[in-house]
Parts: C-alpha cells; structure tokens; sequence
C-alpha cells in the first residue's frame, strides 16, 4: 500500500488554504471519514508517513465541495507545491538551470515524500525535451498525477525560466502499467540571441 510523507499532505492542505481559503477546508474536512479527519486535523509530522489514500480521499472531497476543472484544481495545486520549493528551503536544490539536470534533481525530490508509489526515472529524448516515467507504483490516483505533471512543469520553468511544454502520456488510472510525463522546452534566451 503506498504510503505518504506527512510534508506532502501538509502542502496539499496549505494550498486549499491559500487557494480557496480556510472556509472551504472546512467543508472539506466533513466530506472524509473519521480517521482521516483525525490525521488531518492533528499535527501532521513532515517526515512521519501516512496511508495515501487520505491523500486521495481529501484530494476527492476538494473536487466535490470546489466547483471548477478537476485538471485544473490539481495543476494549482502542483504548481504551489513547486512554487514553494524552488523559493524555499529546497532552493538549495534547484541551483541548477540545465533544465535536464532540473528534472533529475525534482524526481530525487519528489521520490523522497513518496513510498509504494513508484520509481522516477528521467529518460531522454534528444535535445529540448525529456520524459519522466514513474514504475512499480502500488497506488496513484488522478489529482495525483496531475499535480506531478504541474509540480514537474512548474519547477522547470522556476529554475530555467524557460517556456515548458508537458503532457501526460501513460497513466495507470487509465489503465497503462505505469506512468509517463513529457517535457519539452524552448532553446536558453542566450542561445537564441545568439542565433
């Protein structure tokens, strides 16, 4: 069963917070079982894991109390997340802006708040672009993925400042045994100066 670290959920919570204010978190909160409410309503310890799917359950009841595109509910959402680590204390990580090296150090990142949730790899594809594939995971979910896909896009145009283009291509909600992100980018400004 895949298993979650507490500072993952902390950022879902934090970004219904700052998205949709704290009013809606708690309208949220009754939408979910007993047990789920008790982990979220206590004190979420950053490193300590904790089941997935209360992570699915609250990313479930966003989509049914939110009104708006699920997509787009889950894009904010890994955008925030990735916002908050390429300004803060992960920025340390993000020193780079070969936007290769970028993805690798984001799924080291990445990889280390999920357990049963797949490997990521960073496969490349030629010059401008490259795929993330994410195997062997036991558990995943929609809002899930689609928060990856934005959280990858995100950081890459943070730390690169360059125009990121991504689109999902296999995912195991759909049915694929695993899944897959692409990622292509405009040239560096310099080198199109250049040009």
């Amino acid at each position: 069963m895949g298993r979650i670290k507490g500072a993952a959920i902390r950022a879902r919570l934090d970004y219904v917070r700052a998205r949709h204010g704290d009013g809606t978190l708690a309208r949220i909160l009754p939408r979910l079982p007993d047990v789920d409410r008790a982990v979220l309503e206590g004190t979420l310890l950053p490193s300590a894991w904790y089941p997935f799917r209360i992570l699915e359950r609250l990313d479930r009841a966003l989509v049914a109390e939110v009104p708006g595109d699920e997509e787009e509910i889950f894009d904010e959402a890994g955008r925030h997340v990735a916002h908050q680590h390429a300004t803060s204390i992960y920025r340390v990580f993000f020193r780079e802006d070969d936007p290769d090296r970028v993805l690798r150090v984001a799924s080291c990142v990445f990889s280390s708040y999920y357990s049963g949730l797949g490997r990521a790899a960073v496969v490349g594809l030629g010059e401008g672009s490259r795929r993330i594939r994410v195997e062997a995971a036991d558990a995943t979910s929609r809002g899930h993925c689609r928060a990856t896909l934005a959280y990858f896009r995100e950081v890459l145009v943070a730390c690169t400042a360059r125009s990121v283009r991504a689109r999902e291509l296999r995912c195991r909600c759909w049915g694929d045994d695993h899944c897959e992100f692409d990622f292509a980018w405009e040239p560096a400004l310099e080198k199109a100066a250049s040009a």
